[in-house]
């Protein structure tokens, strides 16, 4: 349909033929400023079925667009399959949806340009649309040319769509991308994004004033990747409580912030964080998960804060030098080289510390806030926490010791001086009933300085008992070398 409109109303298309229809929006390519074909849905209009809309991009030089298929009102696209083509020459094929329209449950395909610098097939929502539960692949360029697309602009939502977002194979031609525009949101959508060649990784960026809602994000990056899938937060977005999946090389960046911190629901994989100067918030969905990858700020300051119930595990070395904030749930601190909290300070004003990894920054347990703060060494089990610095017990400061009788082992933290303030305390619990060999002696905090431990707990003096179990242990602050915590 070169250079005419198909508008359609009333009930839509109604395909009972049994067999797939097909669609296709022309272009006048060899008249200058020739027209794209159109085809549009108003009122509650579908597009059925059964059917394939094939979207042509320009092929010739003189045509002044692609091919168009839009949604007006509360039309929806059904689950007929979308074909935005690339092009030759300037522009792809669009499909766009405005008002109140859907996505519905249909398949759309973005392509990337056909030649060197050819346009790209693309979708958009804007205004109030949504991409319902459509199935959106944007594909990579495999010629220098640009990736195909969506963009979600005004307060248009991703809806429960799964979109996915190729890597480039041609470096630096054009990965495949999504992006979030204005006030717009990821609402419960999955989106993938793929690595690729070197400056055509696939990606989504969460750009302005736009939110991740409680999408799914994962973003992966194989080995010969030259970059790994990208999730990008700028500007004034937000995360949301969206989950956030990173593989291999791929990435979660915030970077080109306005507003200098960026909640997300949770991390998790073996990925890349880059924080650049500002803090990541991390915990709203209240989800437990593990990180293994790495954190990173490019030495800008950078800093992590634990929110939420859940628990986060971190089991890599870390890089970031702005601190770590716990303020609910429980940071848990697994890795076996480096620092899993950076090079920065790590305060914990509610919620846990606790693992059986290395900390390289001064801890203070309780700032003098609401409610206790505990540290707790080991993860769903004993543990030794190693902290490379000072250790700091504040007012609302609790230190949870955990024994476990049979074999006679028990949790542990290494410092290299300790302050406990008046008001701090401490807290036992057993893991078993059976009695300790007489005379065991247990370390609870191996001190590292020459100074002695400054204070003591207010619930456990030097020399007071304490009933653990079926076993009363007593507290020496002058034991092991003179100035560590045991409990015989």
């Amino acid at each position: 349909m070169p250079g005419f409109t198909l508008a359609t109303s009333g009930a839509g298309i109604i395909n009972d033929s049994g067999r797939q229809q097909n669609f296709i929006t022309g272009v006048d390519d060899f008249l200058i400023g020739g027209e794209a074909g159109n085809i549009s849905f108003t009122g509650t209009a579908t597009a059925g079925s059964q059917s394939v809309f094939t979207v042509r991009g320009t092929e010739g030089n003189y045509a002044a667009d692609g091919g168009h298929i839009d949604f007006y009102d509360a039309s929806t696209a059904g689950s007929s399959s979308f074909i935005n083509n690339g092009s030759v020459y300037s522009f792809g094929g669009v499909t766009e949806f405005h008002d109140s329209s859907t996505a519905g449950a249909g398949i759309l395909t973005n392509y990337a340009g056909a030649a060197y610098f050819g346009g790209n097939g693309q979708t958009e929502f804007v205004d109030n649309s949504s991409a319902g539960n459509a199935i959106i692949t944007n594909k990579g360029a495999s010629t220098f040319s640009l990736g195909g697309f969506v963009d979600f602009f005004g307060t248009s939502t991703a809806g429960n769509a799964t979109i996915t977002n190729e890597g480039g194979s041609v470096a630096y031609s054009d990965g495949a991308w999504t992006t979030f525009w204005a006030s717009s949101n990821g609402g419960s959508a999955t989106i993938i994004s793929y690595g690729g060649a070197i400056g055509a990784r696939g990606l989504v960026d969460f750009a302005y004033d736009s939110t991740a809602g409680n999408a799914t994000i994962i973003c992966h990056g194989e080995p010969a990747d030259g970059e790994g899938g990208t999730a990008f937060f700028t500007q004034s977005s937000t995360g949301g409580t969206a989950r956030i999946e990173l593989f291999g090389k791929g990435t979660l960046s915030l970077t080109n912030r306005d507003v200098r911190e960026v909640t997300v629901g949770s991390i998790e994989g073996n990925g890349f964080v880059t924080l650049e100067d500002n803090q990541v918030v991390v915990g709203s969905n209240n989800l437990s998960t593990t990180f293994s990858g790495m954190i990173d700020d490019e030495g800008l300051g950078g800093s992590l804060r634990k929110i939420g119930s859940g628990t986060l595990i971190l089991t890599n070395a870390n890089t970031y030098t702005g601190g770590t904030v716990v303020n609910r749930g429980r940071l848990a601190i697994n890795n076996t080289t480096g620092s899993g909290t950076g090079t920065g300070a790590v305060q914990v004003v509610g919620g846990a510390l606790g693992g059986k990894g290395f900390i390289a920054g001064p801890v203070t347990i309780g700032t003098g806030g609401a409610g206790r703060s505990v540290l707790a060494p080991g993860t769903g089990g004993l543990g030794l926490l190693r902290i490379q610095n000072t250790v700091t017990f504040g007012i609302n400061g609790t230190y949870h010791w955990n024994l476990n009788a049979e074999p006679s082992t028990a949790d542990e933290v290494v410092g290299t001086g300790i302050a406990i303030s008046a008001g701090a305390l401490f807290s036992a619990s057993a893991h078993s009933s059976a009695a300790i060999p007489l005379g065991t002696v247990f370390t609870v905090i191996d001190n590292r300085a020459v100074a002695p431990i400054s204070g003591t707990f207010s619930n456990l003096a030097d020399g007071a008992t304490i009933i653990v179990g079926s076993n009363t242990l007593q507290a020496n602050y002058e034991g092991g070398d003179g100035n560590d915590l045991t409990l015989t």
